[in-house]
């Protein structure tokens, strides 16, 4: 699914509730990344963590307090 910007999507339809991430790089930050794909989510929390291989995949959902 492709998040939209709040101009198109102004009810954040395609928000979903989890976001997951797949990063190829050795240090990788996905809170507060500025990647449209990732700060369109939202502010988010981090509830899953793996290592597959050579990449690191990160499971987000929105931050609740």
């Amino acid at each position: 699914m492709t998040i939209e910007s709040p101009q198109n999507d102004p009810q954040r339809k395609t928000v979903t509730d989890r976001l997951m991430i797949v990063c190829e790089e050795k240090v990788c930050k996905p809170l507060g990344h500025p990647l449209w794909e990732i700060a369109g989510f939202g502010r988010a929390e981090i509830v899953g963590e793996w290592q597959v291989v050579t990449v690191k995949v990160y499971s987000l959902v929105h931050y609740k307090e």
